[in-house]
């Protein structure tokens, strides 16, 4: 049995393969659930009798003639399902994952207590435990749960650095008044009296040393005599008055009071839920500080290391953003430069800061680092040891080039926070994100129904750094939440392993697919002719005729090398030169951006909308522009492309784009002989030269 067969028993398949699996299941999990309303309390009267379930006949048959009608229309949903789908970030769901959610769905559990859903609660707690072991946090001290999405986990980890930041500062005031000297140590190493620390270092202790801070003071109290109880007392009504509780005070008196300004790093591939952040946080955009990226649209470091080494003195690092799969060009950020960075700043600088990863899209690409010996301090080893297990594994090169996606996966678990989507790369139903933190003291602290007290009914602090919660209603930003995203994930996780041989298989065909994808666009940027003459021969078909002479050539280029699993390109004009090809210069920027954009209609839901099933290949795109990006930053990307400065100011570039996420490319190839993605190639090819012929006619 092949590696592709194992995970190919994961999915319902692209031809509904695996249907009677699936059908016995649901029937099961349904038939199960019926059984167990039948049998509580079985001697209750029937409610709905034979007689009302006649007179119901009009209403079913309304709701089956309603049902029909909208399965009819879901059938020009996207063919998500399909290996022609390249796209959107979105694929089919595994087996367990959707059966965990119909079962969950049935219950209709509200996962936000205990009380409220007894079953669906602990299973949470425990999807947070294997994805945070996964992430490389320790899941016995990180705080991790289920979130609607990408976007709230990312509020909830900066809401959370918010908080953390200015837990210091309440603690300094308290030891102030009760004349306690405590010692903190500051970003540099050194032991200080925390009663003498100056704002401007007390803001940029190290994360992890501001978590602590309360325990710490609770157990040097406990230890010169006195009662858990006076503790908690004293200090749970000092810090309600305290000019730097922010969740009493709000973030402008505090901000006031402390005479600095908060500054978020970011590279501009963020996400767009991140600029919400700021402005939910009460920080306004103006906090953002923009980041600029290499040629490889990840954030440049050296960028960074300028910007944070010269803040001005009025201001303070909130939180510095690594992204770990961005949304556009799935770019994964040198996370390890980052870390080194902040361990610079704080020995040169006495300043530290909360690094938080929104790895939504790329943060599952992890699993291929679990499930081998990686017990060395050597990053260099650590390395070593991912190169040989993954690529080997995998039959083919994963990632080419320098080794930062190996260091940046590897330099996961010194993050503070990180954001990740079971329903992006997990392949689980809508709605699933997650939020870890690392340092899950963090629950002490933004309690709800009693902030920053170390325990409402009295009984104090644990001695350890373990922590436990009852509920997660009082630690989080949403409200009721479904329980049937918490069966979900477990039962997908319980069954698929968040290993190398477990979900790292389906994680390893979808980034092996996507270099081989780009390998068919790049090695025939300038052997177009010999390329067409190919695709032509193989698949005789309208959508590749033969070249005839005069007519215009094109090729297509990569604007990238992957680091996860898209890639972004661009359809050009190319004329022949000494027995190669060049850019076409009669075509300007403008025309060569309308002819991608003519390539995207045709390839994509429009507005002249006939059916799915007219479209043989999906691509999706985005588009490069000023504003986002600059053209110094990515002029090694443009000006190949015959892209002045000038012409991307005013134009942008239209880019396509396309989503390898289907696992089914190599096994198709295998089993059928379907090159899926050769033919797609071939569809762009017989598309482009269409538009291209009609475009020079106009």
């Amino acid at each position: 049995m092949t590696e592709d067969s194992n995970y190919a028993a994961w999915f319902l398949g692209p031809k509904a393969e695996h249907s009677d699996t699936w059908e016995k299941m649901l029937v099961d999990v349904f038939r199960d659930y019926v059984h167990w309303r039948r049998n509580y309390f079985p001697e209750d009267n029937v409610v709905i009798n034979s007689r009302m379930r006649r007179q119901h006949e009009l209403m079913s048959d309304s709701l089956r003639d309603e049902l029909t009608r909208i399965l009819a229309l879901f059938k020009a949903q996207n063919p998500i399902y399909s290996p022609r789908y390249i796209a959107h970030m979105v694929s089919e769901q595994t087996l367990p994952s959707v059966v965990g959610y119909f079962a969950g769905l049935l219950y209709n559990a509200n996962n936000i207590s205990g009380e409220s859903s007894p079953i669906g609660f602990p299973l949470e707690i425990e999807v947070g435990k294997i994805v945070a072991a996964m992430l490389g946090f320790n899941p016995s001290e990180a705080w991790t749960h289920i979130s609607s999405g990408g976007t709230i986990a990312n509020i909830e980890a900066l809401w959370i650095a918010r908080t953390v930041k200015f837990v210091p500062f309440i603690v300094r005031e308290y030891c102030l008044q009760q004349g306690i000297a405590l010692s903190v140590e500051t970003p540099d190493g050194k032991c200080v009296d925390i009663r003498e620390v100056d704002d401007r270092t007390l803001i940029h202790l190290a994360p992890q040393t501001a978590v602590r801070l309360t325990r710490r003071l609770f157990h040097e109290q406990i230890a010169e005599g006195r009662t858990s109880e006076q503790i908690i007392a004293d200090y749970g009504d000092f810090m309600k008055t305290s000019d730097y509780n922010i969740s009493e005070r709000g973030i402008g008196r505090v901000l006031s009071t402390i005479g600095l300004t908060p500054k978020v790093y970011l590279s501009p591939s963020a996400h767009y839920s991140l600029k919400k952040a700021v402005n939910v946080l009460g920080y306004g955009a103006d906090s953002l500080e923009i980041v600029d990226v290499d040629e490889n649209f990840r954030l440049n470091t050296d960028k960074l290391r300028e910007k944070l080494f010269n803040a001005p003195d009025d201001t303070y690092t909130a939180a510095v953003i690594a992204i770990a799969g961005t949304t556009e060009e799935g770019a994964v950020d040198p996370i390890h430069k980052i870390v080194s960075l902040r361990e610079e700043l704080s020995a040169k600088l006495n300043r530290s800061f909360w690094l938080h990863i929104d790895s939504a899209w790329g943060g599952y690409v992890r699993s291929l680092f679990r499930g081998y010996d990686l017990n060395t301090p050597s990053m260099d080893d650590k390395v070593e040891r991912c190169r040989v297990n993954i690529n080997t594994q995998a039959g083919e090169c994963i990632w080419s080039g320098d080794d930062n996606n190996y260091r940046a996966f590897l330099s996961f678990p010194e993050a503070d926070s990180v954001t990740i989507d079971p329903h992006k790369l997990g392949y689980i139903p809508y709605p699933a994100g997650m939020v870890s933190i690392r340092h899950g003291l963090v629950t002490e602290l933004i309690r709800q129904d009693a902030a920053y007290v170390f325990d409402k009914d009295g009984g104090g602090i644990p001695s350890d750094f373990s922590f436990s919660i009852g509920d997660i209603g009082s630690y989080i930003l949403e409200g009721s939440k479904p329980g049937a995203a918490a069966a979900s994930c477990y039962l997908a996780h319980k069954t698929i392993p968040l290993t190398l041989d477990g979900h790292g298989a389906i994680i390893k065909s979808t980034l092996v697919s996507t270099q081989r994808l780009q390998r068919l666009m790049s090695d025939h940027f300038n052997h177009f002719a010999e390329y067409d003459r190919l695709v032509a021969a193989k698949h005789k078909s309208k959508h590749t005729p033969a070249k005839r002479e005069g007519e215009p050539m094109f090729t297509f280029k990569p604007i990238h090398r992957p680091d996860t699993n898209l890639i972004c390109y661009i359809m050009i004009p190319v004329l022949p030169e000494n027995g190669s090809f060049v850019l076409d210069k009669r075509y300007s920027l403008s025309d060569i951006n309308e002819l991608n954009a003519r390539l995207y209609a045709t390839m994509s839901v429009n507005e002249e909308f006939e059916g799915t099933q007219t479209i043989d290949f999906f691509v999706s795109r985005t588009r490069l522009t000023e504003g986002l990006y600059n053209y110094d930053s990515i002029e090694k990307v443009l000006k190949p492309l015959g892209v002045t400065k000038k012409a991307y100011v005013k134009e942008g570039l239209f880019v396509l784009r396309s989503t390898v996420m289907n696992p089914f490319y190599q096994l198709a190839t295998k089993e059928s002989e379907k090159d899926y993605l050769y033919e797609f190639i071939a569809s762009l090819h017989g598309h482009a030269s269409r538009i291209l012929a009609d475009y020079a006619k106009e």
